[in-house]
């Protein structure tokens, strides 16, 4: 079995857990345990562990030796080596972070869920879902700029709004959105790491792609093989070296839309000051683009307790925090009580 085949396989299987999270989105009434998520987590973790000892082997292995001979004894080669281990590590360990650290779980005193967080009543609007938005109601909508926390606070839920996660069952401080692909929520705790580990994902699948896209066409569109001459004039020796491993390119292409998107979508809503959650919840109202251009206008992002603040820039004050995985202990009501926003 080539090495294709096997990422195409690993990405096949990480769909398992997606499907579980979406069968607990569509009908929350599924008593689907917390041990279920555990090993559904756990399935995450090792296929994404595995993907990426795939990813390495490719690089290191398969395509480096190809674009840079002998890479160990160039200085191109080493740019190469430097810059791939940047990129995967940024992503192999923020996406560690990010399903490892408590995203903001809390008690709510008086909601009305049992031992295992679930709606006492079943006509609870904590039942009501869609696409795992929990409530649709629209005093949900986390906009800091109306926000009133509890004059004496003594949990960081009394500054911040605090939402019902369907999937995990369980109510979320400063919630954006439940991620079925790290297996939690990402919230005040962990959504630096969510977006850090998105980034650098489509980073280094936008490097994949410039790396094996050329050896894609030189041996699979002959075709068009006179346009790729000067990247390529040996490719019959090159082709027979990749084999099918140069159709890698298909899998990491597949991979790189989605995740563009998803990356270009939170900075569009963290200048906006809009969770994934609340987005979902405008999409019912035609005029949700105009909402989302009025709010970057009118500099919502500039909040002292915007999305953008709070959930990024508070946990990550220097931007050396950016360029490296940096793990950091969990900050408290302390910390975040000099947050001028009454």
């Amino acid at each position: 079995m080539s090495l294709v085949t096997g990422v195409v396989s690993l990405a096949g299987f990480m769909q398992v857990p997606l499907v579980v999270d979406v069968l607990r989105i569509v009908n929350p009434r599924l008593r689907i345990s917390r041990t279920t998520g555990t090993v559904m987590t756990t399935l995450l973790v090792v296929s994404m562990a595995l993907i990426g000892i795939v990813a390495l082997v490719f690089h290191f292995f398969i395509f480096l030796p190809v674009v840079v001979p002998d890479p160990l004894n160039s200085w191109w080669g080493w740019c190469h080596i430097v810059f791939a281990m940047w990129v995967w590590t940024n992503m192999s360990l923020n996406y560690l972070y990010c399903v490892f650290t408590d995203p903001g779980f809390t008690i709510v005193p008086g909601a009305h869920v049992d031992e295992n967080g679930d709606p006492l009543d079943p006509n609870d609007p904590l039942f009501a879902s869609d696409f795992g938005v929990g409530n649709m109601d629209d005093q949900q909508h986390t906009d800091m700029t109306d926000y009133q926390p509890k004059s004496e606070p003594q949990d960081i839920g009394d500054l911040f709004p605090v939402d019902y996660c369907v999937v995990c069952r369980r109510h979320v401080i400063y919630m954006d959105h439940h991620c079925p692909f790290v297996g939690t929520c990402a919230g005040i705790h962990n959504y630096s790491y969510f977006l850090l580990f998105v980034v650098y994902a489509y980073v280094g699948l936008v490097y994949a792609i410039i790396l094996t896209a050329s050896y894609f066409v030189t041996c699979f569109v002959p075709s068009i093989i006179a346009f790729w001459e000067p990247l390529s004039m040996n490719h019959p020796q090159i082709c027979r070296t990749l084999g099918s491993n140069a159709a890698v390119v298909i899998p990491v292409l597949g991979g790189m839309v989605p995740l563009g998107f998803m990356s270009a979508a939170q900075i569009v809503l963290l200048l906006a000051d809009l969770s994934t959650r609340d987005f979902l919840r405008s999409l019912r109202y035609s005029n949700w683009l105009d909402n989302i251009r009025t709010r970057i206008k009118e500099k919502k992002w500039r909040h002292p307790a915007s999305k953008l603040n709070i959930l990024l820039l508070k946990q990550r004050k220097h931007f050396l925090y950016f360029l490296f995985p940096v793990w950091k202990k969990n900050l408290n009501v302390n910390d975040y009580i000099s947050v001028k926003y009454l």
